[in-house]
C-alpha cells in the first residue's frame, strides 16, 4: 500500500502484493495486531483492483484473528489488558474497526458476502488520544458508519431473494429467462382468447352476425 501511494506504479504495486498474499498463505503464523493490519491492507488492496474473490480469504483471517483476540472487546471492558497504556487501548479499538469496516463493507456491496459472528455493539467508537499532542486521526461517526453498512447489508441480504410464493405466479420465468416479458404476455393472451371463445361457445343464447344491407343494382 505504501509502495502504491509512494511511486504510484501499479505493475510493482501488483508484484509486491502478489508476493505478500503469497507469503501469508505458506505461513504459519500467530494471531497478532500486525498481522491482522497486513491482512486488511492486502484484502483492501484486492478491493480496489477488483480481486475482492482472491483476497476475500484474508478478510476472513482477519476476522478471526479479531475474535480470537478479543478485540470485538472494549479493552476498557477487558481486566485482562489493564496493564496497557491509553495509546496501546486505543491501537486495538481502531484495530478492530478498521477491520469491522471492511467486514461491513462487503456485507453491504457484495452479492455473496462473508457472514461471520461478529459485532461492533461491544467496542466504543474511536477517540483521541493525546501524548500531549494528538496521536490518531479523527474517526468522526466511524461506529455509525459501520453499522450503517451493516444494516444496509442486512436488508440486502434479506430482500435480494423472492419469497417462494411469487415462483408460483410466473412458472414460465425459468423456462424462458430471456424472452420472459414476451412469452408471458403471450400465455396470458391465449388463455384470454380460449377462455372467450369457450364462453360464447358454451352460451345457450347465439346471436347471428350482422349482414350488409342489399342495395339495388
Amino acid at each position: 500500500m505504501a509502495l502504491k501511494v509512494t511511486t504510484n506504479d501499479d505493475e510493482q504495486c501488483a508484484l509486491y502484493y502478489n508476493r505478500a498474499r503469497k507469503a501469508l498463505l505458506r505461513s504459519d503464523v500467530r494471531p497478532s495486531l500486525d498481522l491482522i493490519i497486513a491482512y486488511n491492507c492486502i484484502y483492501d488492496h484486492g478491493r480496489a483492483t477488483s480481486q475482492v474473490l482472491i483476497s476475500e480469504q484474508f478478510l476472513r483471517r482477519s476476522i478471526e484473528m479479531v475474535i480470537e483476540l478479543k478485540l470485538d472487546v472494549d479493552p476498557d471492558d477487558s481486566p485482562w489488558l489493564n496493564h496497557l497504556t491509553p495509546r496501546e487501548k486505543e491501537d486495538r479499538r481502531r484495530i478492530f474497526w478498521s477491520s469491522y469496516d471492511l467486514y461491513a463493507w462487503q456485507l453491504s456491496v457484495s452479492p455473496f458476502p462473508l457472514v461471520m459472528n461478529i459485532s461492533g455493539n461491544g467496542v466504543k467508537p474511536p477517540r483521541q488520544v493525546y501524548d500531549p499532542h494528538p496521536v490518531f486521526d479523527e474517526a468522526h461517526a466511524y461506529k455509525e458508519r459501520c453499522e450503517q453498512k451493516v444494516v444496509l447489508g442486512s436488508i440486502k441480504n434479506h430482500y435480494s431473494t423472492p419469497h417462494p410464493r411469487y415462483t408460483t405466479f410466473f412458472p414460465l420465468r425459468e423456462q424462458h429467462p430471456s424472452n420472459f416479458s414476451y412469452t408471458l404476455s403471450n400465455h396470458h393472451f391465449n388463455q384470454a382468447t380460449s377462455s372467450t371463445l369457450t364462453t360464447q361457445n358454451s352460451s345457450p343464447h347465439k346471436t347471428k352476425s350482422a349482414s350488409l344491407p342489399k342495395y339495388p343494382t
